[in-house]
């Protein structure tokens, strides 16, 4: 996620099974257990119940750099494409190409 002073921080996008409960403090004391370093134990997770997804299947890191920052209120109103974005995810169908996971307004 974008930061003043940094530039960038670490987000964690998680999608937990259901019905789990997860304590990102317990991420976090878990990461540094095993020897992560501090700069790279997120500061910040985001609960999803899926994660966009590119043509080739990966993870769409452009779409969710865009979507936290909407969230936090750090671009314009208009993404890096020209058009709005809406901070809430949509639904994604799964096996699909996850164009939708912003609301973009015409």
């Amino acid at each position: 996620m974008p930061d003043k002073e940094l530039g960038e921080k670490v987000c964690a996008y998680v999608k937990p099974a259901v019905g789990a409960k997860i304590d990102p403090e317990e991420i976090k004391a878990f990461m540094e257990n095993k020897g992560a370093l501090k700069l790279l134990v997120p500061e910040r997770f985001e609960f999803v119940g899926d994660i966009p997804l590119t043509q080739t299947g990966k993870h769409d890191k452009k779409v969710l750099r865009e979507y936290i920052k909407r969230k936090i209120g750090f671009i314009n109103k208009k993404s890096a494409t020209g058009k709005e974005v809406s901070p809430e995810p949509v639904e994604i169908k799964r096996g699909g190409v996850a164009k939708s996971w912003l609301k973009r307004k015409k």
